[in-house]
């Protein structure tokens, strides 16, 4: 990690070689990845460009597309809106698509413990001016991006009021997010983990090249699991990384995305 990501467009020509000789499992996060982040995660889309793309490569003989994000799979399927790719929701805690099913079933236990400190946090927190409560059903957030940046501290201290107690006899865990606090089940699974479980459950790809694509804390996992042997990419370039390379931005990850649609219809020369 000493010496920091590379940029990738930089060593664009040996991925683009790899990956017209063996097939491609691509894994993408979400929020600041495809999309950058906003004040509002309910309005976040993909546009009609970006679905084409990834239409395009799920569709490729030979590639797999996989969406992990910490949003419900729920709500990742349906703002994504792509058939055909694996749907990794809640850091990997449910998985579906491609004849794949998984539900932890540690979750699944914690459900109960988990609605009641939301409801508990809801009723605390409410009438605080930008504060959002998303109910994941396997986990929650606290999103605080559009609370006033006076009022955060007020808003963080509220917060762990209220799940303190649970953290501190490891009935729930907590994830640091930016601008928020995601309350999880306490069964040490990650986005890492995730990307594990589906590989082990691709038997048909005989040394795929293995590309990551995330932006944030919870992307490290993925980057680690991919190690040296895979293409991990952090979005904005962060210098402490496990990630192998970096872009710029979610405008770079689309023109990645087309890169990959180029390599595959034969359009780039060696």
């Amino acid at each position: 990690m000493s010496e920091g990501p590379v940029a990738l467009f930089t060593v664009w020509p040996r991925i683009a070689a790899a990956l017209r000789a063996r097939p491609c499992v691509l894994f993408l996060d979400f929020d600041g990845t495809l999309l950058p982040f906003t004040t509002n995660p309910d309005s976040a889309r993909l546009s009609p460009e970006q679905r084409a793309l990834l239409r395009r490569l799920a569709r490729a003989p030979g590639w797999t597309v996989a969406a992990v994000s910490g949003r419900a799979l729920s709500d990742l399927r349906r703002r994504i809106g792509v058939p055909g790719l694996i749907y990794a929701g809640n850091h990997g805690l449910e998985i579906e698509g491609k004849g794949l099913r998984f539900r932890h079933p540690g979750a699944l236990a914690a459900t109960k413990e988990l609605a009641a400190l939301r409801r508990e946090t809801s009723r605390a927190t409410k009438g605080l001016p930008g504060v959002r409560v998303e109910n994941k059903r396997l986990s929650w957030t606290l999103h605080f991006r559009g609370v006033p940046p006076a009022a955060r501290r007020r808003v963080l201290r509220t917060f762990w009021n209220t799940v303190r107690a649970a953290v501190r006899t490891d009935r729930v865990g907590i994830r640091r997010g930016v601008m928020s606090r995601e309350v999880l089940p306490p069964v040490g699974w990650d986005k890492g983990a995730a990307v594990r479980w589906i590989l082990a459950r691709l038997r048909e790809h005989s040394r795929p090249v293995v590309i990551y694509l995330g932006d944030d804390a919870a992307d490290e996992p993925a980057f680690a699991a991919l190690g040296s042997n895979g293409v991990s990419v952090i979005v904005g370039g962060r210098s402490r990384s496990r990630a192998r390379f970096f872009v710029r931005n979610p405008a770079d990850v689309e023109n990645l995305l087309f890169l990959f649609t180029q390599v595959l219809e034969g359009r780039l020369s060696p």
